[in-house]
């Protein structure tokens, strides 16, 4: 395997595995849940061993990448892909000590990939690409850890608690704040015109990242009524949560008609970018109808498991085939 070819955004797949597991178990499916965290749990360490190995062996190529506009954004899947599994072990195997470890490394993570990109998108030369769907990956990165808090943090002692969910409060705001100021970018482009668009399965990212700031949110709403500053916020929370998931799901007609322009349904690494939003509206759905008292987003979420699955399903046997029909070396 020639570790310079490896994508950008390749905690993708984990991003994407872990997330349907999530859903699976909020719809009740316990065997297929525990099966999608161990697959993500094993691509989780697969992917960091590799990730490690490019940045030892390939560093130049990595630099590259953190300066292009169009590549960067894909190393914050590290992160999400991180938080991701961190939720799994605190949701399906109880397991927080896991969880805090994989928040630390998660945390770790974003401070490390963002300040890289950051410098090296300052320090280009090339003429700078328009800013494109995949950066809402900081959202998304953003946003997982605060999900990931609001299910560490109860498992806590009060004050850190209330540290932990402070923190998971700020990256909630931060985070809608980024997104509003990258979908303005993104809806210009819209308005020039379908037919102008280079649609990627990286589209959907606009969806995806509106249902974990969903998810965050909810998880805020639950945790509040142990947590003196998040109390008088609760207002707020629970506005700001259903705004979230109202945009995501605004965007949802729109996807599935520029999908279908797209008309190409080969196998693509990116589409696992595509696939973790579909699981992540399903999982943001479920933990909302319990948060805000909605019954009715159970069935909502109850219906979008299955696309998610189905969806994982279709990426994951389009990846077998394509290791198949690779030529041994």
């Amino acid at each position: 395997m020639r570790l310079a070819r490896l994508p950008s955004s390749l905690f993708s797949v984990v991003m994407a595995t872990g997330i349907v597991g999530l859903a699976s178990a909020q719809a009740g499916f316990r065997f297929a849940a525990l099966a999608f965290q161990g697959i993500a749990a094993f691509a989780l360490a697969a992917c960091w061993l590799l990730y490690l190995g490019r940045l030892a062996r390939t560093r130049h190529v990595v630099a590259q990448e953190l300066a292009d506009r169009r590549l960067a954004p894909g190393h914050w899947t590290a992160v999400a892909g991180t938080s991701v599994v961190g939720s799994g072990c605190a949701v399906l195997w109880a397991d927080v000590h896991w969880a805090a470890a994989l928040l630390a490394l998660a945390a770790t993570a974003w401070l490390i990939v963002t300040v890289s990109i950051a410098i090296h998108v300052a320090r280009a030369r090339a003429p700078a690409a328009p800013v494109g769907a995949p950066w809402l990956l900081a959202v998304v990165a953003l946003q997982s850890l605060a999900v990931l808090v609001g299910f560490v943090s109860p498992a806590t002692a009060t004050p850190l608690q209330a540290w932990l969910d402070t923190a998971a409060l700020t990256a909630w705001l931060a985070g809608i704040a980024i997104y509003l100021v990258l979908a303005i970018l993104l809806v210009r482009q819209l308005l020039r015109g379908l037919d102008r668009i280079d649609f990627t399965p990286a589209w959907w990212i606009t969806m995806g990242a509106m249902a974990i700031s969903a998810l965050a949110g909810a998880q805020l709403v639950l945790d509040a009524p142990g947590v003196p500053v998040l109390q008088p916020l609760l207002p707020v929370l629970r506005a700001g949560t259903l705004a979230c998931w109202t945009v995501g799901t605004a965007w949802l007609p729109l996807l599935v008609v520029l999908q279908v322009r797209r008309g190409s349904w080969r196998y693509d690494f990116s589409l696992w970018t595509a696939v973790f939003p579909l699981g992540m509206y399903s999982m943001a759905s479920a933990r909302m109808g319990t948060a805000l008292g909605l019954p009715a987003l159970h069935a909502v979420a109850g219906a979008a498991v299955w696309v998610a699955i189905a969806a994982w399903l279709a990426t994951a046997g389009g990846l077998l085939r394509r290791m198949a029909a690779r030529p041994a070396r």
